[in-house]
């Protein structure tokens, strides 16, 4: 529903155009009218409405003065100014306070229908970026923000590409978002909504997460939503996405604590390389992985100190663990009881602490079980050969070429275990490694490269398309890249053409 209210002296015209704006358009509905301006900035006080008609000329407050305190306190609000002057400094005031039309008196309803398309447009988007605020908001920081009136019920997922990230990093993950093209996602849902609903989704706290909020009256839509949506991403089988569900209808103001229960509910159920749609009591009664013998064998391994021995045996444990069906969070137990049996009588605290890190992250962001075994076969041979006085005196020939290399693929899908595998190091390893020496992290440095390259391009051609420039650096995902962009400048990429077009930099 779109609120209109509409501020007239007369109640006449104010009848009149409560009736002529209702006609024009199923989802209008005027909601108040006040005599003047006063009584309407009481009203809105508490009260939620999209677009405002004011005659300019009432007792008390007129209508420009209440245009200058809607902008001033309700930037959200749409306002229409309507007059039987015709005096242009009226039409000049108008525009300078945000006002979106202006109307002469008598106003017909082909006139109210011509300002009220723009209007309808303007309150549509202003709620869409809102939601997009929300939900970004409550995926960040597990809380409610509904300063705007938000009306009707929504359900809610939440979904991990590859495994749950335990350990925070963005370097795993670097390039995922050509799996998730929000952009993409969102036009699939749209195809699966009727005319009644509609659906955002955000990027979440890692590179990894994403979520998804839509607005239905039927419950049973939930379910029916989230299987389309689920096959949908799954069919080409690129990596294993965990998808989370909140079976009932929810307010939004409560998505923040439905978020954080569900990745709850993921982190407990997730399996290792396996897609899977979590709803209606998934996971109860399954088989507990037994790893006792291939956690033997893997000990066994580490007292050899041989490279390939811990290779096989790191392949012989994630292969059981996916044959199996094990979670993520058994293979994580599994492996802290082995890191301590082995490493707890070698090492002091703080360097147990860093193995762990280094195997969590391994689990977190490998997307293959052949990864997973590269992975953790490295970080536990160079833990295994460890040697406390030894030197890297090649650490700054390694960064130049890493950063060279990234440079040369900026536009590829780079991934922590794309560099693993062409430089011989763990990926945890080789962050470590990068972001000691540059002081940013591998995606920082991709991403800065990516935007500055970009800031060339607007330069060179003014004109250019936001939607091109995002994908001639290297990102499919038009959203995810203006918000970079404004992270790292400051600014959105429009704004930064129009100062382009200006001359003002």
């Amino acid at each position: 529903m779109i609120r209109v209210l509409v501020v007239e002296d007369e109640p006449p015209i104010a009848k009149s155009i409560k009736s002529l704006a209702e006609s024009c358009d199923e989802r209008v509905k005027v909601v108040y009218t006040a005599i003047n301006g006063k009584r309407a900035l009481e009203y809105l006080e508490g009260n939620h409405v999209d677009i405002v008609f004011s005659d300019i000329k009432m007792p008390i407050m007129g209508g420009l003065d209440l245009a200058r305190h809607i902008q001033e306190r309700y930037p959200q609000i749409v306002v229409i100014i309507i007059s039987g002057f015709q005096e242009f400094e009226f039409a000049q005031k108008a525009i300078r306070y945000n006002v979106n039309n202006y109307l002469l008196k008598p106003v017909s309803k082909a006139h109210i229908a011509e300002v009220l398309k723009p209007a309808i447009a303007e309150v549509l988007e202003k709620r869409e970026q809102h939601m997009r605020s929300l939900l970004e908001n409550a995926v960040m920081n597990e809380i409610t923000q509904d300063t705007f009136h938000m009306e009707g019920d929504c359900g809610v997922f939440l979904m991990y590409g590859g495994a749950y990230q335990i350990i925070p990093d963005d370097d795993g993950m670097l390039g995922i978002q050509d799996i998730w093209n929000v952009d993409a996602i969102e036009d699939a849902l749209k195809s699966y909504f009727d005319n009644r609903e509609s659906g955002f989704c955000a990027r979440g706290r890692n590179p990894a997460e994403l979520a998804v909020i839509f607005f239905t009256s039927d419950q049973a839509r939930i379910r029916e939503i989230a299987e389309k949506l689920f096959s949908g991403l799954t069919k080409n089988g690129k990596i294993a996405i965990t998808l989370a569900v909140w079976e009932e209808l929810s307010k939004p103001g409560n998505i923040g604590n439905i978020l954080s229960r569900l990745r709850k509910r993921i982190y407990k159920e997730i399996k290792l390389f396996s897609s899977r749609l979590i709803i209606d009591g998934t996971g109860k009664n399954e088989m507990v992985w037994n790893s006792d013998a291939q956690q033997a064998e893997l000990l066994l391994a580490l007292k050899t100190k041989q490279s390939e021995a811990i290779h096989l045996a790191v392949e012989t444990l994630v292969d059981s663990a996916v044959f199996q069906s094990a979670r993520q969070p058994d293979l994580e137990l599994c492996m802290e009881k082995i890191l301590l049996e082995y490493f707890g009588g070698l090492f002091d605290m703080n360097q147990l602490s860093e193995i762990k890190f280094e195997v969590q992250s391994a689990i977190s962001t490998s997307l293959r079980p052949t990864e997973l075994v590269e992975e953790i076969s490295k970080i536990l041979y160079s833990w295994v050969t460890y040697n406390a006085s030894q030197k890297h005196d090649d650490t700054q020939n390694l960064c130049e070429e890493m950063a060279q290399y990234l440079r040369q693929r900026y536009k590829e899908n780079i991934r922590g275990a794309d560099l693993a595998r062409h430089f011989g190091y763990s990926s945890t390893q080789l962050a470590k490694i990068f972001k000691n020496y540059y002081g940013v992290s591998v995606s920082e440095f991709v991403n800065n490269f990516r935007i500055e390259l970009a800031k060339t391009i607007m330069q060179t051609n003014k004109k250019a398309m936001i939607k091109e420039v995002s994908m001639d650096v290297g990102y499919n995902d038009q959203y995810y890249f203006s918000k970079l962009f404004k992270k790292i400048t400051g600014m959105w990429p429009t704004e930064y053409q129009r100062k382009l077009g200006k001359g003002t930099f």
